[in-house]
Formats: structure tokens, C-alpha cells, sequence
């Protein structure tokens, strides 16, 4: 928990609290902005502060201690939950026969590093990835669909909306930002095939995640 004055050592504490938000490892701390009034106009000035939560300066202290307590603890429960979503988006399980075969497994993380490669690529398609494992596109179809119970084609999306959850959980970016580092388009095209993959938009999926 972070407790900001209105004035820190010379600097305005919506300042310290807009600074505090925009550093990525600290950023996830709850702030507390310290006012002087409560009138609905103060109120409003401070809007754009980014503290998660106003406090007058004068308040009682039980009260005051309380709040930062369920506020902590709030943000604690949304850490957890992102973690569990995180956690959750994994690798499509493989069959127990296929993850003890060493030769399957290694197969598996050999067309893992070559999506992670390319993932920006948009013209990257099964193809170049069939080209890429040294083998015909017929002979790697059948091979992908026989270890994983999907296609090439099928697969690399996957691995592209696993990413996406990902990306879109740690909101160090945007949807756009994550479309084109995915490799779509555009924002509106990905937020298309994000939908028909996982069944929710993009930005509902970040506010099933927040809360």
C-alpha cells in the first residue's frame, strides 16, 4: 500500500500517484491520495490522479485503517484471480501416450519455438511451418492431428489465443498493440477470431479477469 500527500517533498501528490501507476513494478499497488476537502469539486480535480482510492486527510483513523486493509485485501483477490487465469491458459493436453514419448514431446516444443518465433508474422502459415519442421504439408497435417486432435491451422490459433490471454491479463498493453504483436490485421480482426475462439471479446475478457 502506498499513501500519497496532496504535496510530497514539493511535488503534487496526483503527480506521484500518475508516476507510481505508469512504473510497471509497482504499478499493480493500491494507492491511497490524501485530499484536504470532500466537496464534490475536489473530488472531480482529482479524477485524473490514477490513486485507487481518495482519502481525506482528517479521517478517523480506524476508519482509515480499515479501508487500507479491505483495499489490500481486494487487491490481493484480484492478483489471484489473474494469476488462476494466467495459471489456466496453458498448452492444449496432450494424450499421457504421447507426453511420455520424448520423441513426440520434443516434436511438440519444436513447433511451439517456431510459432514463438513468428508469432508476428502475419504471412507465417502452415506452409512455411510444415517447410520449417522438414516435411510435407500432408505428412505434418496428419502428424499434428493424430498427437494434438487438431489441425495445423487449428493449433496455431490456439497458440496465438493462449498468448493473447496472456497479454491481454498482464494489460501492459493494448488490444491493438496485442493484435498486431499476434500478427492479425487489425484490432478488429483479431477481436473477431479472439470471440470465436474463446467466446468473449477481448475487453470483456479483461474485465471477467479485473472484476
Amino acid at each position: 500500500m502506498i499513501v500519497v500527500d496532496e504535496t510530497v517533498n514539493g511535488v503534487y501528490g496526483e503527480e506521484l500517484c500518475s508516476k507510481v501507476k505508469a512504473d510497471k513494478a509497482i504499478a499493480n499497488i493500491p494507492v491511497i491520495l490524501l485530499i484536504k476537502s470532500a466537496d464534490n469539486e475536489s473530488y472531480l480535480s482529482h479524477v485524473g490522479s490514477k490513486a485507487d482510492r481518495l482519502e481525506l486527510r482528517s479521517a478517523n483513523i480506524w476508519k482509515f485503517r480499515t479501508d487500507i486493509t479491505m483495499l489490500i485485501d481486494n487487491n490481493l483477490v484480484r492478483q489471484e484471480r489473474m494469476r488462476r487465469f494466467i495459471a489456466d491458459t496453458v498448452a492444449p493436453t496432450l494424450p499421457e501416450k504421447i507426453r511420455k514419448d520424448d520423441a513426440c514431446l520434443k516434436f511438440i516444443n519444436k513447433v511451439r519455438q517456431l510459432l514463438e518465433q513468428n508469432l508476428a508474422e502475419e504471412s507465417y502459415t502452415v506452409d512455411a511451418l510444415s517447410e520449417d519442421m522438414g516435411m510435407s504439408r500432408t505428412a505434418f497435417y496428419n502428424k499434428m492431428k493424430k498427437m494434438t486432435g487438431q489441425s495445423p491451422a487449428d493449433y496455431m490459433l490456439t497458440f496465438k489465443m493462449e498468448r493473447a490471454k496472456r497479454l491481454l491479463a498482464s494489460q501492459d498493453y493494448s488490444i491493438g498493440e496485442i493484435a498486431t504483436m499476434l500478427g492479425f490485421c487489425d484490432s478488429r480482426y483479431f477481436a473477431k477470431r479472439f470471440k470465436e475462439a474463446c467466446g468473449i471479446c477481448p475487453s470483456k475478457y479483461i474485465e471477467t479477469i479485473i472484476g
